[in-house]
């Protein structure tokens, strides 16, 4: 397709690996053409990320209402995209965030409670941004089924949204809280309400070790 180094897409699973800046038109008019069928968008970083604008992510959020599986790691996302992610209420996994989109331009995370209308999102990663306590604490009220988290480097993270997250959602099996400096002891111990947890990764957080 002319000069989209990988491009596949059919009307539930669009799937985009390397484009050119003048490329993005091109996904525009795809997202319109099958944006109320589609149920998996994956970005991949390692061709999109510095090509997509935070613009887009406005226009994925709002035309693709039925996504149920958004991978979009590295990849700018605009403060009113992450609001207007709670309606998507069909979400199922969310991935965004990682160290190369933090540095540029960190993610104003404090719309992601936006996500308590997405009942049935049970994978949530969203590693190297801000999220907070409110944030998460509010989330994981209405995501009561999240089984897999990956806070990986949530400088504003503490105990407070980590003890909410596990109170909230008793069958959590994978929880990553790597480099979350904030993060107490308690934040550990709460896990143990979790009775399913299998994996918690809690390396490099200062607190836990000096306590």
């Amino acid at each position: 397709r002319g000069d989209v180094e990988e491009f596949h897409f059919d009307p539930l699973n669009l799937e985009i690996r390397a484009w050119k800046a003048k490329d993005v038109k091109l996904l525009n008019a795809a997202l319109s053409s099958i944006s109320s069928t589609l149920r998996v968008l994956d970005l991949d970083p390692r061709g999109c990320n510095a090509v997509l604008s935070a613009a887009v992510s406005s226009t994925i959020v709002s035309q693709c209402t039925r996504l149920q599986t958004l991978r979009a790691k590295e990849i700018p996302f605009a403060a009113e995209a992450i609001t207007a992610l709670g309606t998507l209420t069909e979400l199922r996994e969310l991935c965004l965030g990682g160290i190369a989109v933090n540095i540029r331009a960190p993610l104003a995370m404090s719309g992601l409670s936006s996500l308590k209308n997405c009942p049935e999102l049970h994978t949530l990663q969203v590693d190297h941004t801000d999220i907070g306590d409110e944030a998460l604490s509010e989330l994981a009220q209405g995501c009561t089924r999240l089984t897999n988290v990956d806070l990986t480097s949530s400088k504003d993270l503490t105990e407070k949204g980590t003890s909410a997250l596990a109170r909230a959602n008793l069958s959590l099996t994978r929880l990553v809280l790597l480099n979350c400096q904030q993060v107490g002891p308690s934040g550990v111990r709460d896990l143990s309400c979790c009775t399913q947890l299998r994996e918690v990764t809690y390396a490099m957080c200062l607190r836990l070790r000096s306590a």
